[in-house]
């Protein structure tokens, strides 16, 4: 299971290479498909396992290369591919339907005189059976087969039409400053050198606009409303994934929501990158080869050494959140229970876990608890030297004692909360 979202992610390099290459030729294909292994969000969220954003990215991918090919070819088989993959991507994803929607309709009402209609409305029909475990499923989760993702539950008193339509399509409402905020320092700041190269390519596009074909006309349009969707939808969420509101960092959840900006804009950097032309063709290569690692160098630096959320940090994380896991687990009862607010990640389910938002004296099932002879431990951030005369006054108030730590580990230490009854019941 570890290596699934990597191994479907190395499918999506190479049907993106396809697609490019039916779109655009060979040479851009080839600079698309190592961009978009070094593309930061896509890396990153790839090493994060069953991550859903990348499957549904990479099965958008497979579905848009087909749906190319049955364009071109108008076979029958071409067209149930892309509605197989198409259905897939948004059962993984189903918030995702808008704007997927107007790309396919876009797509079908340029190219309308170019398909078989006949063959694509089988496929058309596929969609009804992908629907059927999204409605199940919603039923069962959410008691409503309409329910959609973001979607805020609406009152008897909000039953109209306009609102309906409002919380689809902007559940977060539209917030102009939200959205500078986000595009400023997750598109521009943060991940600057792929911008800087998107803006130069579009520049270049630009002057060079006699010279683009049609459908990469229509390949831009379609890209450029894809992405002022998803700036305006997502971009209007003000929410911060880290505990500091004011880190910007790789982890956070608006570059997976934005990663089908950063994909599609690809091949308009590379199909730049491709007309670089000198007298020898040596040359070309090698300042193609020099962008390709700068940009690979500067992504290594953000996926793997940011200091707060990159690979290389999460990974000594978890051999820490393991090594506790191994000292708990050593220092604890099989039956017993800790009390902790953070640590219940890794400590369920090897031990039972009570999770508690507030001071852990503060928490009213104690006498339950000791009533079962169950042992009861707290494990968190340990008790600083200025502050445990009040937090030992807070248990004997309660009727509990709170040992020394059992063990510590970092800043991170283990308790055992007792009942004072028991204890003089006991000597």
């Amino acid at each position: 299971i570890i290596y699934l979202t990597p191994l479907i992610a190395i499918l999506g390099v190479l049907f993106f290479y396809l697609l490019i290459k039916e779109i655009f030729d060979r040479k851009v294909a080839i600079i698309s498909a190592l961009m978009l292994l070094i593309l930061p969000s896509y890396w990153y969220f790839t090493t994060k396992t069953m991550m859903h954003n990348v499957l549904f990215i990479d099965l958008l991918i497979i579905s848009l290369y087909f749906i190319v090919l049955a364009i071109k070819n108008n076979k029958r088989l071409h067209y149930l591919l892309s509605i197989l993959f198409l259905g897939l991507s948004l059962i993984v994803r189903s918030s995702e339907i808008i704007w997927v929607v107007i790309i396919f309709l876009g797509l079908i009402y340029f190219c309308r005189k170019k398909i078989h209609w006949k063959r694509a409305s089988i496929g058309f029909l596929m969609l009804l059976i992908f629907a059927v475990p999204v409605i199940y499923f919603n039923v069962q989760n959410h008691g409503s087969a309409t329910s959609v993702a973001y979607l805020e539950n609406i009152g008897p008193e909000t039953h109209t039409v306009f609102h309906y339509v409002k919380k689809i399509f902007l559940p977060f409402g539209f917030h102009p400053n939200n959205m500078k905020f986000t595009i400023f320092n997750f598109i521009f700041k943060l991940i600057w050198w792929y911008s800087i190269a998107l803006l130069a390519s579009l520049t270049f596009i630009f002057i060079k606009r006699k010279q683009i074909k049609k459908e990469h006309w229509l390949y831009i349009a379609l890209w450029s409303l894809a992405s002022i969707f998803l700036f305006t939808y997502y971009g209007s969420w003000l929410f911060f994934d880290n505990p500091d509101p004011r880190a910007i960092t790789i982890g956070s959840s608006y570059l997976r929501y934005m990663l089908p900006y950063f994909v599609f804009g690809i091949p308009l950097i590379a199909w730049s990158l491709s007309k670089i032309k000198f007298s020898k063709k040596w040359l070309n290569n090698i300042i193609i080869i020099f962008i390709l690692g700068f940009m690979l160098l500067n992504s290594y630096l953000i996926v793997m050494k940011c200091p707060q959320e990159g690979v290389l940090k999460i990974s000594n994380d978890l051999k820490i959140y393991q090594n506790r896991t191994n000292l708990i687990i050593a220092h604890t009862e099989k039956n017993s229970i800790i009390m902790t607010s953070r640590a219940d990640k890794y400590i369920f389910p090897y031990r039972n876990v009570l999770y508690s938002k507030i001071e852990v004296y503060d928490c009213d099932n104690f006498e339950n608890i000791f009533n079962e002879n169950i042992p009861l431990y707290y494990f968190g951030f340990k008790f600083r030297d200025d502050n445990i005369d009040y937090v030992l006054n807070e248990f004997y108030r309660k009727g509990l004692n709170l040992s020394d730590p059992i063990f510590i580990d970092g800043d991170h230490a283990l308790y055992k909360i007792m009942s004072i009854n028991k204890i003089y019941a006991k000597s």
